[in-house]
């Protein structure tokens, strides 16, 4: 009978460790090295134009980049930073790169065909504003973000979006779905989503921190891409969410992250090790339940099955049990899949004629669960081949 894991979110509070690395795609070096080490403007908004381009096409679409930006000659109006020269400034950009709205534009096309949506202008004008040392914030909404220039004073506001109804990433069912998920999972007290109401509480948990930094931005860069490719390919966004939580870290990531490990871990082959480190992501998040604990065994028996007993493939039996065995933190269901092992690995052994090897294999079994009557009844048939030195069935 075919395990399949029920599609319910499981969520945990996974960064993007080593172990989710192994998930993560790069277009290349350039990309990888700056999701890293980014801080400075220029650095942020090399990995902007990087997030979606080779390294070959995005050197060369930035290098464009640099050139128009120095034929505007911003300077000559940074130096008086009056709300009329700032104003200015927010215009000369305006005009120069950004066209035409298009929420589904990616963020280098104002550079070659003048498209544009919300994150990447706020991205562009803050790497304006920054570069030209003018005091700046970004302001998230759920709704879109945008820049204000000279807070605090003058308060001038870089707008990103067109004079149109605001643009939402989800709708209110989606919403709905996705508050009764935190409440289970504990992330929000089912008190507080009542006495606020399902907007609110999800606004909060969303978008939680209204002022961001140009590096958060462009973090939100690859949130937004994530939840597009989604509806694509869970690998994908996983890989980007990924990428969004190392720039701009927040609980939001872990929650999608865990949603979108549970779409990826019904696809494995489970012929890699790293599809074993997914799932063993699940089974140690703090929302992992009975269900997830059952398919991680149940897929280890199959494993154990199709590998060693049919198979005969020892050493990759032996990496992905090493694995487990290491970093499962339940210690019920480490047990369970130790017990499977020797088990197995006791009849692997006696399909080889190796009987002295089967009999250790089952003793450290028995010493596991000494109260599993098939390896009490193959323990005795053993040690009675063993005895004889007949070839019996174990």
């Amino acid at each position: 009978m075919k395990k399949t894991l029920p599609l319910i979110i499981l969520f945990i509070g996974i960064n993007c460790s080593l172990k989710a690395q192994d998930f993560v795609k790069y277009h290349g070096d350039d990309e990888k090295a700056l999701i890293n080490s980014a801080q400075t403007p220029d650095e942020l908004i090399k990995l902007a134009f990087a997030s979606e381009l080779n390294g070959e096409e995005y050197q060369v679409l930035y290098g464009k980049f640099i050139q128009d930006v120095k034929q505007l000659n911003l300077e000559s109006e940074a130096g008086d930073k009056s709300e009329k020269h700032i104003k200015k400034i927010y215009q000369l950009v305006h005009d120069r790169f950004l066209k035409t709205y298009n929420r589904q534009a990616h963020f280098g096309d104002f550079e070659v065909n003048g498209e544009y949506q919300y994150l990447s202008a706020t991205i562009l004008y803050a790497y304006i504003l920054e570069t030209l040392k003018i005091p700046y914030q970004i302001t998230q909404l759920p709704s879109h973000t945008y820049v204000i220039a000279n807070p605090g004073t003058d308060n001038i506001k870089f707008e990103t979006v067109e004079s149109e109804k605001p643009f939402y990433l989800f709708d209110d069912q989606g919403k709905q779905k996705n508050v009764t998920e935190l409440i289970k999972t504990n992330y929000i007290d089912q008190s507080y989503a009542i006495r606020v109401g399902v907007e609110r509480a999800f606004d909060d948990f969303f978008y939680a921190k209204p002022d961001i930094t140009l590096k958060e931005a462009v973090g939100l860069l690859y949130f937004n891409k994530a939840l597009f490719e989604l509806q694509i390919s869970a690998d994908e966004a996983y890989s980007d969410i990924c990428k969004s939580d190392i720039l701009f870290p927040d609980k939001k990531n872990e929650y999608f992250k865990m949603e979108m490990m549970v779409d990826m871990v019904g696809n494995f082959k489970y012929d890699e090790l790293k599809d074993w480190k997914g799932l063993t992501m699940l089974v140690n998040s703090k929302g992992a339940n009975d269900e997830t604990k059952k398919y991680i065994q149940g897929k280890f028996e199959d494993f154990l099955n199709n590998k060693l007993i049919n198979a005969g493939q020892k050493d990759k039996v032996n990496e992905v049990y090493n694995y487990l065995h290491a970093n499962i933190a339940d210690t019920a269901v480490k047990k369970h899949i130790s017990e499977d092992y020797f088990f197995q690995n006791a009849q692997y052994y006696y399909l080889t004629s190796d009987y002295a090897q089967a009999l250790t294999n089952l003793e450290t079994a028995y010493a596991i669960n000494p109260n599993n009557p098939l390896i009490i009844s193959n323990l005795e048939k053993s040690r009675d081949s063993t005895n004889s030195s007949a070839k019996k069935e174990i």
